[in-house]
């Protein structure tokens, strides 16, 4: 197995129809038996590219020696990279003497545009004379080797056709600003963006390149169309490696290669392209007959050139690449929403810090009030807590006397207390030696009752009476009190709880306030990174590219933001103000989807009736085809009609005797069986085929000069008919995704409270936009259109199948060694 650095990656870009799967193919059928994949580039036909994917193709070359002989000596002619041609003489010692023929420029003057431009003059020989007199030699094998993968890339197209689509679309009842952008989200454009990301990203996966062929037809003009090229050479360029470019002119021939108009195409394209490059001009069919063996003969020596010019390449790693952007303007659309946005989460900010300034405050006064409260709670606690005791007091104090007298010489003195509280002690004066106290409450004087009943009975001629105290538990007699205190308590309590729920709320509100600055800090931080990576690079770079990347290759605002996987959300309040009648643009919408729904059905009919034309023309054209073949086996290679060999009687200077009785027995039974009839029979057997076969020669003839001419129309216009019908599916996607995006927009856009950039961007340009031109779709009208576009563009980028992809890591070199279509060492010398 070679190493990997012998194994020269070639990228191969250009326009649909522009020669570049037929230049792989010539590389193949360079390579004869040599290619190791049975899988050949498509051919397109029109402007119907059928490269969809990017594909490789491993090649082993064994590069060949071309040269030419003049009058018996070797004769080479080639041209040099400022397009004069080079003639090298060869003397008998291989020496050679070299002249050049410079090509030769003139100013001149537009007459419109008084520009001034440059045309090159022709040569003073012509190509015919240049070229008369040489003879292709045998080629001869160099001795070197190649190990190619050529790596084939979707054709970009141009817009034909979009003129036509918006025809299509004015006719179907839409607007002039309807039509013109349904027209472009169905034309080519479309699938452009799909094959410029599949092209980036087959490029992201390259480890090395080895050169970048850029293939150009010879009649195109450096213009627009080249520009998308142009995009390409741009992204290579930007990341500064010492890349070496191919510029493949196709449609050339042995004699047009040697014209000015062709050979001024190399400093055209190297002005056009800003680049220095290496130049050949391809024969894609060249005539093998042998009636123009030139033609051949400098379409093989071109493809050697450029492989040796490959073969010494030491090819580059590489590096992160960035793919130049086109249209600045929808990125200063999404940055002008992400900047409104900025702005009013600065706004946001300042309101906060405002907000925090006046909760701080509530804070403070709330701590204030609840520390009061505290202080107060706790002093009636400490009152209750003096009251709430089991200590005695007293409740009630009788004081009576009564003295003896002659009528009673025995007195006693009555007590009766009634209390509100129950009686906890009862205390009486001392009796001195006068009496006796007597309960009259049972044996405790009314303890544990609320009622005191005593009576002080006197000795004989002595006093009664004395002082009788009633006592209560503390908290029994200020139960009042406590109960005051207790309401007084709850009341403050919950005025503290009220004030610690204003508190914790407040704590709770500067929380989130900070919380939602530092949130702020951080997406304004965020949203201004965006403005300067990825919005404010002209480029996009390659490392960055997500699985959304191909977004970024459309020029929709919707779509570049779901490029860039934005997940900001502005809110809809920052929209500019307009007129907004919810149930007008809901019928609008409604009629939006009616009109889709009813461009779907007829699309799907115009699909029918096209792929019916397209059974028959398919049959008629297979048809032809085996009539072609017929006709073309009867006339064999000489040109003359091949009869049945049964028919086919040859005249012989000594005839067979057996043959010639075989023949009689056969075909002419009823003859007599003599040599001189035989011959004479045989005579007018020969003159009658001979007219026979000159008249089918002639009928067969006219049909194939009839029937080719027709296949290849039939084979366009089959082409066409393929090409149209992709337009029309690609018609009714379209129609079915606008379908659903009207929905959407219905359920989820009119009422919404915020959007993300990108569909906020297209509502906010949209409003702009209608200030000034009343004809402009309605807002909610161009996002549904951007909408289906993305999603459109999405189904676009999807839809590969799994086989489609290039397996980038298969080992075909190895395989094709131990499978021994290669030798391990070949390949040694490059």
């Amino acid at each position: 197995m070679a190493p990997q650095s012998d194994i020269k990656n070639i990228i191969v870009l250009g326009l649909t129809q522009n020669g570049k799967s037929s230049f792989i193919e010539s590389v193949l059928n360079y390579a004869g038996s040599k290619p190791l994949t049975p899988h050949r580039p498509a051919m397109g036909r029109g402007t119907h590219s059928e490269t969809k994917n990017v594909s490789k193709y491993p090649v082993y070359v064994n590069i060949k020696q071309f040269t030419t002989n003049r009058n018996g000596k070797r004769v080479d002619i080639t041209h040099d990279s400022l397009g004069s041609v080079v003639t090298k003489e060869y003397d008998e010692n291989g020496e050679y003497t070299r002249r050049d023929e410079p090509l030769e420029w003139i100013v001149r003057t537009h007459p419109t545009t008084k520009k001034r431009y440059k045309v090159a003059q022709e040569f003073k020989q012509s190509p015919w004379d240049r070229l008369e007199g040489l003879e292709p030699q045998e080629p001869t094998d160099s001795g070197y080797t190649l190990r190619l993968n050529m790596i084939d890339t979707p054709g970009l197209s141009d817009s034909a056709g979009i003129k036509k689509q918006i025809e299509e679309f004015r006719r179907s009842g839409m607007s002039a600003a309807e039509a013109e952008k349904a027209a472009f989200n169905a034309s080519r454009n479309l699938v452009d963006e799909s094959h410029r990301l599949k092209i980036i990203k087959a490029v992201a996966k390259t480890t090395a390149i080895h050169g970048v062929c850029l293939v150009i037809q010879r009649t195109k003009v450096f213009g627009d169309e080249l520009a998308k090229l142009k995009l390409f050479v741009e992204m290579f360029k930007d990341t500064g490696l010492a890349i070496s470019y191919y510029i493949i002119h196709t449609k050339f021939t042995n004699t047009t290669m040697f014209q000015a108009s062709g050979l001024s195409r190399i400093q055209e394209s190297e002005e056009f392209f800003g680049i220095q490059a290496k130049h050949y001009f391809i024969n894609n069919k060249p005539d093998r007959t042998g009636d123009e063996p030139l033609s051949a003969h400098f379409a093989d020596q071109e493809l050697s050139d450029f492989f040796f010019h490959i073969s010494e390449s030491s090819g580059v790693k590489m590096r992160d690449i960035k793919f130049r952007k086109t249209d600045t303007s929808i990125d200063e659309a999404l940055s002008s929403s992400l900047t409104t946005y900025i702005a009013s989460l600065n706004g946001e900010d300042k309101d906060i810090q405002d907000n925090l300034k006046y909760i701080d405050a509530e804070i403070l006064r709330s701590e204030s009030k609840i520390e009061s409260y505290n202080k107060e709670i706790e002093k009636w606690k400490s009152q209750r807590r003096d009251l709430d005791t089991y200590d005695h007091v007293q409740i009630d104090k009788r004081e009576s006397w009564v003295d003896s007298s002659f009528w009673d010489q025995w007195p006693s003195c009555e007590f009766d207390m009634s209390t509100n509280v129950l009686i906890r002690s009862v205390d009486r004066s001392n009796t001195d030696g006068r009496g006796d106290w007597i309960s009259e409450s049972g044996s405790n004087y009314g303890v544990g009752t609320k009622h005191c009943r005593a009576r002080f009975k006197a000795f004989w001629n002595r006093k009664a009476g004395g002082i009788i105290k009633v006592y209560g538990w503390k908290k029994d007699v200020k139960a009042d009190d406590i109960k005051t205190l207790d309401e007084d308590c709850d009341r403050v309590g919950r005025l503290k709880s009220s004030e610690e729920g204003d508190l914790n709320s407040n704590k709770q509100k500067r929380d989130a306030a900070k919380a939602r600055r530092v949130d702020i800090t951080r997406e304004i931080e965020s949203l201004k990174h965006s403005i300067r990576d990825p919005i404010g690079l002209d480029y996009i770079s390659l490392s960055n590219l997500s699985d959304s990347g191909h977004y970024l290759l459309t020029n929709d605002i919707y779509c570049v933001a779901e490029g860039y996987n934005f997940k900001t959300k502005v809110p809809a309040k920052l929209l500019p103000k307009f007129e907004f009648d919810e149930q007008k643009v809901q019928l609008e919408l409604r009629e939006q989807g009616r009109k889709h729904q009813q461009m779907e059905l007829l699309c799907r009919s115009t699909v029918k009736f096209l792929d019916e034309d397209l059974g028959e023309k398919c049959q008629l054209l297979a048809r032809l085809t085996k009539i072609k073949h017929i006709a073309t086996s009867l006339l064999g290679s000489a040109g003359s009609v091949s009869m049945p060999k049964e028919l086919v009687l040859l005249r012989s200077s000594e005839p067979n005797h057996t043959d010639l009785l075989k023949i009689g027995a056969d075909l002419l039974p009823h003859l007599k069986k003599t040599y001189a009839k035989i011959h004479a029979h045989q005579d007018s057997i020969e003159t009658n085929m001979a007219t026979r076969s000159k008249h089918l020669r002639k009928l067969w003839t006219t049909a194939l000069e009839e029937i080719s001419p027709i296949i290849t129309r039939l084979e366009e216009s089959i082409g066409t008919v393929e090409t149209n019908i992709d337009e029309w599916q690609l018609k009714i996607t379209l129609h079915t995704f606008s379908q659903a995006a009207v929905e959407e927009v219905l359920n989820k856009h009119i009422k919404a409270t915020e959007y993300n950039v990108g569909a906020f961007t297209v509502l906010k340009r949209a409003i702009e936009k209608g200030w000034n031109d009343k004809t402009a779709p309605p807002p909610f009208i161009q996002l549904y259109r951007s909408i289906a576009y993305q999603k459109l563009i999405h189904s676009t980028a999807t839809s590969s199948t799994p086989d489609e992809e290039v397996n980038w890591n298969d080992d075909v070199w190895s395989q094709a060694v131990a499978s021994g279509i290669l030798k391990a060492e070949q390949g040694e010398k490059i």
